[in-house]
């Protein structure tokens, strides 16, 4: 429970943090949906997922290193900060009994949605629009709509055919393409699998409005840019909403009323709007980039070579159980190394590449070994012979050179 109060948590200042930076891209909507639809995705990835990825990579430093810097600036981000008293095994199968219905339903109602939509298409008659993809017409919908994931088609109400000009209907199809072109209907299912998961969290349910208000703007944007005239978009849009009021629910309604509004006015404006600037455009991206990498950076390994501290003439080397992640030093005159392989101390020792120590023998791989070595003093420093120096001693392994009489490239050490 700490850890779901703590990604919960995380997920919540993310969306805080998105809506920020929403309103310095209030003048692309393109990019303002990309930020909701970043906000939406962290629901789906625990910044303790990127962590234990950072977890696997280490880093050699020294004490002037800015990594363990930027860690200490993570940790806000990446440990827990909420702590949630335990739940009795009544409790807690309550609260999970609860989260697993609302999911279920949520599921049902995506997939009663699904299966509805491929009942309209199949009830659905062609068209003789001209479109990219298929369009068909159907009585049973008051708007136009993209149907389909991978295989999109257009559902045109027979009534805006009657009732629309042809300059008309071809805005209309302009604004459902750009549907098509960024995928919507993929990032729109996307969603509903984090509504689905996290249904009882309010952003989320707030995000997916942003979603949706969002994506109608960067379709009407995308019109726009094609070349598509303002003033015909906009009473084309006038027109397909006044069909969708006076033929659907009250829902439908209140849906399109204020964001009707705001669409005109941007619409209406749109050569006056101040376009986004490429260096804007850099610094959200890199806020964004930001925010999976400082997670990763929290989990990587830092090591300071300052502060290994080798014996003189040392020669160690003992078997280990640790899981993490490989790390190999070779600095002035010692080697240190954790939780190395054979096959990765052979490559050392013989400067050739990890997979070009061959064979499949399992002790090549397992078990792993630390490993400290340091030259005597006033012996000369040769890295790869102290290492090589040990494969002999600990492990009789010693690489034999011998000249062959026909010409032969080397392709590795096989054992």
């Amino acid at each position: 429970m700490d850890a779901l109060a703590d990604h919960l948590w995380q997920s919540t200042w993310f969306a805080v943090a998105a809506a920020m930076l929403a309103l310095l891209a209030r003048n692309d909507a393109r990019l303002r949906y990309s930020i909701w639809f970043a906000a939406s995705l962290k629901f789906l990835l625990p910044f303790a997922a990127l962590t234990l990825l950072g977890q696997q990579l280490v880093w050699q430093a020294d004490e002037a290193a800015l990594l363990p810097l930027v860690q200490q600036v993570a940790v806000p981000l990446t440990s827990t900060v909420i702590e949630i008293e335990p739940l009795g095994d009544v409790a807690l199968r309550i609260v999970v009994s609860i989260w697993a219905l609302g999911t279920f339903v949520l599921l049902l109602r995506w997939l009663v949605n699904h299966f509805r939509a491929r009942r309209l298409i199949d009830d659905s008659a062609p068209c003789s629009l001209a479109a990219p993809i298929p369009v068909r017409c159907t009585s049973a919908l008051a708007e136009p709509g993209v149907v389909g994931i991978w295989k999109p088609v257009l559902l045109m109400p027979r009534h805006l055919l009657e009732s629309l000009s042809p300059p008309q209907l071809d805005c209309v199809i302009a604004h459902e393409l750009w549907h098509v072109r960024r995928r919507d209907n993929l990032t729109a299912a996307m969603h509903a699998l984090v509504e689905a998961l996290f249904w009882f969290h309010p952003l989320v349910w707030w995000i997916g409005a942003r979603l949706i208000e969002t994506r109608e703007h960067a379709c009407d944007e995308g019109a726009l840019r094609e070349g598509v005239e303002a003033q015909e978009y906009a009473e084309s849009l006038l027109r397909v909403c006044r069909h969708s009021l006076e033929s659907r629910e009250a829902w439908i309604a209140s849906a399109a009323g204020g964001d009707l509004v705001a669409r005109i006015r941007t619409i209406m404006k749109r050569s006056r709007a101040p376009r986004f600037t490429t260096l804007k455009q850099a610094l959200l991206a890199f806020a964004l980039a930001g925010c999976v990498a400082l997670p990763v950076a929290a989990g990587i390994n830092v090591i300071t070579t300052s502060q290994i501290h080798v014996a003189a003439g040392a020669q160690s080397i003992t078997p280990t159980n640790d899981s993490g992640p490989a790390y190999f030093a070779a600095h002035d005159d010692y080697v240190f190394a954790r939780n190395v392989s054979l096959r990765q101390l052979i490559s050392h020792a013989y400067d050739i590449d990890e997979y070009d120590v061959k064979g499949n023998l399992p002790w090549l791989d397992h078990p792993r070994y630390n490993v400290e070595l340091r030259a005597a003093p006033d012996a000369p420093v040769d890295h790869r012979q102290l290492i090589a120096d040990l494969l002999k001693r600990q492990f009789n392994l010693e690489l034999i050179v011998r000249p062959t009489l026909g010409r032969h490239e080397p392709s590795g050490l096989d054992f």
